[in-house]
């Protein structure tokens, strides 16, 4: 049905190149794809005067799978060799794994040392509003997913000005810029991945320059306003 809708549509619009390549290859479709990011209200999501946590280290979002959280607990256990101080909290809903159909919160405890897990906290669904008090005092953000479209969670930190080890898949490459706005790897290459937490929390210094590069990179290419400027031309070009 969904391929059908797609051949049919004179237009069709998309958040991120890569899932427009990803629907060409995967619907075998011609048809063209006209890209329009998401975009964030950076007056809503802006820097707070909370007080950051030392070695802190946030992921916020489902904890599943494809989210690459298993990965991101075998790269905490490499991290938490090096830097005993380092601390990660895992913000959002517990899901059912889908291969095993088990807790993947359960899963992760059983990936940690037993050291590691000792540092780790797991914080389930909080209102909306309170995610940001989270993002405010975590000293950097990490978000090493396997399947996104163009994430608001991305966008949400980096107009906080917050610093972010990501991976290096499709839509990232769109939203990242690596080495500037933060660090983009590939969540499998675990022990690259705890190396450049661990630069990131030992480096403050540069940790502020991506965090300060990282909403200014927003600021220009995601902000609300000029992304709905863009949604608009693109209706009344159809329209007319």
């Amino acid at each position: 049905m969904e391929k059908k809708g797609l051949e049919a549509a004179n237009h069709i619009v998309s958040v991120s190149d890569f899932t427009a390549k990803k629907t060409t290859e995967i619907f075998d479709i011609n048809n063209k794809i006209d890209i329009i990011y998401n975009g964030i209200n950076i007056k809503m999501f802006s820097p707070t005067d909370i007080a950051i946590e030392e070695n802190s280290l946030l992921y916020f979002g489902s904890v599943i799978r494809k989210k690459g959280v298993l990965a991101l607990a075998k790269a905490f256990n490499l991290l938490h060799q090096k830097n005993s101080n380092a601390t990660l909290t895992f913000l959002g809903k517990d899901v059912v794994d889908v291969l095993t159909r088990r807790s993947t919160v359960g899963m992760i405890k059983e990936i940690l040392s037993e050291d590691a897990l000792q540092s780790v906290s797991f914080i389930n669904q909080v209102p909306y509003h309170e995610v940001k008090d989270y993002l405010g005092k975590a000293q950097i953000v990490v978000l090493p997913s396997y399947a996104e479209a163009f994430p608001m969670t991305w966008l949400e930190a980096m107009a906080m000005e917050k610093t972010l080890v990501t991976s290096n898949v499709g839509w990232a490459k769109e939203m990242m810029i690596d080495g500037k706005t933060g660090y983009t790897i590939d969540p499998d290459d675990t022990e690259e991945f705890a190396n450049r937490m661990n630069e990131l929390l030992l480096d403050k210094e540069k940790a502020r320059a991506f965090g300060l590069n990282a909403r200014e990179h927003v600021i220009e290419h995601f902000e609300i306003g000029k992304i709905a400027t863009k949604n608009i031309n693109y209706y009344r070009s159809i329209v007319s």
